[in-house]
C-alpha cells in the first residue's frame, strides 16, 4: 500500500513561531491559536509565524483560514527555501479541500522555485491518475536521496499495480522494510508484489502479517489478502 503524503512541517524561525509549532504538534490547537492571536501584530511579517498558524487551522479543517495564512506567508517569503515550503503547504490545504488540480499546480510551483522534486506532487499525480508522472517524480526523489523508505515503498506499489518492473519493485520494498520493518503498509506492498509475481503462498504470508500488525487495519490490506487467498485456491495444483 502506498503511504500518503505527510503534512509539510516547516522549520520554526524564532521562539514564538517555534512555540506555535510545538503546541500544534502536541495537538494543543486552541492554545496555539490563542498564542497566534496574541502575537499576530508583532509577527505579521514573519513567514514562519503565518505558516505555523496556518498549519493549526489546517489541522482544525478550517481550510480557508489556513490558505489565508499561507498566502500571507508567501507574500513575506524572501528566499527560495521558504517559498518552497509555503507552496507545499498551500498545496496541502487545497488537497484537503478536494481541489486536487490546484494542489498539483501548487506542488509544481514548489518544485519550480526550489529545483527539487516533491513527494506531495508524486503522490497527488498518482491520485489524479497520471501514473507516468507519478513514477517520474518518485524516481527523481530517489535520485536525489536513494534511501527514502516511503518513496521506495510507493514506487514499488505503483509498479506492482501496473504489473511492471516487478523485480525492481521487490528490491525497492525490501529496502524500505530494512528501514521500517514494522510498517504494515510496506509489508502489504511486499505481499502485493509477490501476488503480482504469482508467488501466492508468499503473498498470503505477508498479507496476513500486514493485517495482524498494530497499524494493519486498512481495508486495502484485507482486499489484497482476499485476492491472494482466492488466487492461491484457484491456481494450486490441488484445484
Amino acid at each position: 500500500v502506498p503511504e500518503a503524503a505527510a503534512p509539510s512541517t516547516p522549520a520554526a524561525i524564532g521562539s514564538p513561531p517555534a512555540l506555535i509549532n510545538v503546541l500544534e504538534s502536541a495537538n494543543k490547537l486552541g492554545e496555539a491559536l490563542r498564542v497566534g492571536r496574541e502575537l499576530q501584530v508583532q509577527y505579521k511579517a514573519s513567514p514562519a509565524f503565518h505558516m505555523g498558524v496556518g498549519r493549526v487551522y489546517l489541522k482544525l479543517d478550517r481550510v480557508s483560514e489556513a490558505l489565508t495564512e499561507f498566502q500571507t506567508a508567501l507574500r513575506s517569503a524572501g528566499d527560495a527555501w521558504t517559498k518552497e515550503q509555503v507552496y507545499v503547504l498551500i498545496g496541502d490545504a487545497q488537497r484537503a479541500s478536494g481541489n486536487l488540480d490546484a494542489a498539483i499546480a501548487s506542488y509544481r510551483q514548489a518544485k519550480d522555485v526550489s529545483g527539487r522534486p516533491q513527494f506531495q506532487l508524486a503522490f497527488s499525480l498518482g491520485e489524479r491518475g497520471d501514473v507516468d508522472g507519478e513514477i517520474r517524480e518518485y524516481r527523481a526523489l530517489l535520485a536525489l536521496n536513494p534511501g527514502q523508505p516511503t518513496v521506495l515503498n510507493n514506487l514499488a506499489y505503483t509498479y506492482s499495480e501496473r504489473g511492471q518492473n516487478l523485480n525492481e519493485a521487490l528490491s525497492y520494498v525490501l529496502q524500505a522494510l530494512l528501514s521500517e520493518p514494522n510498517n504494515s503498509y510496506f509489508v502489504d506492498t511486499l505481499g502485493w508484489v509477490y501476488y503480482k509475481q504469482g508467488r501466492f503462498d508468499e503473498a498470503e504470508r505477508e498479507l496476513v502479517r500486514a493485517t495482524r500488525m498494530e497499524d494493519g487495519n486498512s481495508s486495502v490490506h484485507f482486499e489484497h489478502l482476499a485476492a491472494s487467498m482466492d488466487a492461491r485456491r484457484v491456481w494450486t495444483p490441488e484445484r
